[in-house]
């Protein structure tokens, strides 16, 4: 340490009390379960608390609500010095949070009511439905929505569909009407499904799977499909359709490697 950065230590250590607070760190005792995620969890929501706080003030500055609104998101996004960056934090720190095992570099994502990729699943409400996970009708959905779907993908929505028969008002099927009832109003969303269900009985041949289990899954995909496109769609849904896929249908996500 300079002398220019040891005086500047002293005036503010003279003031706030610097070092007591380091040599309180330094003697702190570490509990044994330190090593446990939970252990760090409120530490975590207090620091993406404070980044939700200080990227809010930061875009209030210069956010202009009405009718240019539009306009001053775009100059935070695309013009601004670091817009785009204060503005992903702020989102993303409320709908989505990642963490990563120093050790074994294992990735979990972490959403809040929703999830927002490809396309948006809501779960707000749904939660309380399925133990130890989300529902099956939400858990396929979710693998359905990925636009670049991965073989560990094929391979998730393979089990799922050769453990679980489609229907409703058993936890242990997978409940239809409710995924209709989604796809229903959302073009996007239908077109992805349909299309990840199709390349998953394609890819059903490339898995040592016994004979029965490999009916099964063939016999609920085209069960799901010929459900999904049979049913009632609104008028939202039609007039997406007429645009098709000249016009993107799905949102991009950053990629998070596992």
């Amino acid at each position: 340490m300079t002398s220019k950065t040891a005086t500047i230590y002293d005036w503010v250590d003279e003031r706030l009390g610097l070092s007591e607070l380091a040599a309180f760190a330094r003697h702190k005792t570490v509990p044994v379960h330190a090593q446990s995620f939970w252990y760090y969890w409120g530490g975590i929501s207090l620091f993406l608390f404070l980044v939700q706080c200080f990227t809010g003030v930061l875009l209030l500055v210069y956010f202009r609500p009405g009718a240019e609104s539009y306009e001053s998101v775009r100059q935070i996004t695309f013009v601004m010095h670091f817009g785009w960056l204060i503005r992903s934090a702020h989102e993303w720190g409320v709908k989505r949070l990642i963490y990563e095992n120093p050790q074994t570099h294992i990735k979990i994502d972490v959403f809040m009511d929703e999830l927002v990729m490809a396309h948006t699943i809501h779960f707000k409400g749904r939660l309380d439905l399925g133990y130890p996970t989300i529902g099956l009708a939400d858990l396929l959905l979710s693998k359905l929505q990925i636009h670049q779907v991965t073989e560990n993908d094929f391979i998730d929505l393979i089990v799922l569909l050769a453990e679980h028969d489609v229907g409703s008002g058993d936890r242990e099927r997978i409940d239809m009407p409710y995924i209709l009832e989604v796809l229903r109003n959302d073009w996007g969303f239908t077109y992805t499904a349909l299309d990840n269900l199709k390349k998953t009985q394609q890819a059903l041949g490339r898995y040592e799977l016994p004979a029965e289990a490999a009916e099964n899954v063939r016999t609920r995909i085209a069960a799901i499909t010929g459900q999904i496109e049979a049913a009632p769609k609104s008028t939202r849904w039609k007039l997406r359709a007429r645009v098709g896929t000249r016009s993107k249908w799905y949102e991009d996500v950053d990629e998070v490697h596992r």
